[in-house]
Order: C-alpha cells, then structure tokens, then sequence
C-alpha cells in the first residue's frame, strides 16, 4: 500500500499543476487560440483552481471560457424557423433563441459562472441598483456580450417560469441539470428562501428523482458564499438563515 502523501505535498503538487495551466492558458491567449483544445485546457484549468480553493485563477479561467472560448467553440444552434411565437416576447428574442439549442458542456460551465458570481448581488439587495459593480448585475442590466444576453435571459425568466406560457416552461425543462441547479439556487437565494435552498444542496435530491449536486457546484457555492451570509442577514434576505452552518 503507497503512503498517504501529506498536506503539504499535496499542496505543492497542487501549485505545480496550477503553474503548469496558467503557462498554458498564457501560450494560447498570446496566441488568440479559439479552438478545442483550448477549451479544454481553461475547462480543466477552471476545476483545478476550483479544487485548489485558488480564486484569482479561478476567476480569470472561468471568465475567459464563458465569455470568449465557448460561444466560438460551443455555438448555439438555430432555432426552428417554424418555433411558435408570443406577441408579448417579441422584445426578448435571446429568450426564444437560446433554451434548448446550448451544447451541454457550455450550459454546465455557464452554471458555474452563474454560481461563482451569485453571492456578490446578495450582498447588496437584488431588487436595488445599488450593485451596479455586479458582473451579474452588469449581464442582465447592461448585457454586452451574447454570454451576458443568456445569462441575463436565464436570470429573467426562470424565477417567474411557473407564472408564464407553456412555451417557455418547455424551454426552460430542457436546460441541464447544472444549469437549472444554479438557476434554482440563484432563485432561492433573492427569495430569501433557505429551506428550499437547503433541499437544494441536500443528500435528499436523489431520492427526488434529481441528479445530486456536484463536488465542483458544491465547492464554488462555498467559495462564493462564505463571506457573503452575515450581509445577508444584515440586507434582510437572509431571514431564517441563522441556524445555516456552511
């Protein structure tokens, strides 16, 4: 049986592969590589930093792929020519053209994304400008990019989508299980909801039918809220949390 390499073996292993992806990521940025293997290695760059706990490199990692790589490598598909329409909508095309028709490896790190920033409004009050520094703000406020116009689109309809048409209740069922859990979580968190945010993050999921949470959904919700939950008590939207362990 091979010994146990200690924690700060580990650890310096860990630094050694994060050096290793960060050289890389720099290569193919100098480069303005947009392909698949370029992908992959922010993709695995991203989980790694995850694992690491290291957040800077997360951070840049992640906002390249979602932002730059995935919408040229992971194109959206057209939707039907003939897909039925809603004259109430006809001022929100991205939220007919975009459910459905995502590649499941790009909604899976678009959830991430959503769950990496989703603690930074809940700081201050989602239903207030005063988080206008947000990159979540910015996305459904002021989208530049055709990530922020799905993200903001995603933000928009899926806390009302039990209020709307069929139409869009479709839509919104044929997202990955990664997505909609981040899409969910972002829900309970602006309700203010901590009882069925806790089903949410449960071991119970499974026993529901749903897919369980993963380690890296797991990991960024705790990155992303630890130090977020005294404000949200402070802000109000966080009533009931105080028995909430982390």
């Amino acid at each position: 049986m091979r010994p146990i390499p200690s924690r700060s073996r580990q650890s310096e292993e860990m630094d050694t592969i994060l050096e290793s992806f960060r050289k890389l990521r720099e290569g193919l940025f100098a480069t303005e590589a947009r392909d698949l293997f370029s992908v992959e290695v922010y993709e695995e760059s991203v989980l790694s930093s995850l694992y690491a706990g290291n957040i800077p490199e997360l951070t840049k990692a992640l906002h390249h792929l979602v932002q730059e790589l995935h919408p040229v490598v992971y194109t959206l598909s057209p939707p039907p020519s003939s897909s039925p329409r809603n004259n109430d909508d006809d001022n929100n095309d991205i939220l007919f053209t975009s459910f459905g028709q995502i590649p499941a490896r790009r909604q899976t790190f678009l959830g991430l994304y959503i769950l990496h920033h989703i603690a930074k409004p809940a700081r201050h009050n989602i239903a207030t400008v005063a988080l206008t520094e947000d990159p979540l703000f910015q996305a459904v406020n002021h989208p530049k990019t055709g990530t922020d116009e799905l993200v903001a689109s995603f933000l928009y309809l899926f806390p009302l989508h039990p209020q709307r048409s069929v139409d869009i209740n479709n839509k919104l069922a044929g997202l990955e299980p990664d997505l909609k859990l981040a899409l969910e979580y972002w829900t309970y968190l602006r309700q203010g909801n901590w009882i069925g945010r806790e089903r949410l993050l449960g071991t119970d999921r499974a026993l529901a039918g749903d897919l369980p949470i993963t380690w890296a959904q797991r990991l960024m919700i705790r990155h992303s809220m630890g130090d977020s939950l005294g404000v949200l008590l402070v802000t109000g939207l966080g009533d009931g949390a105080e028995g909430w362990d982390g």
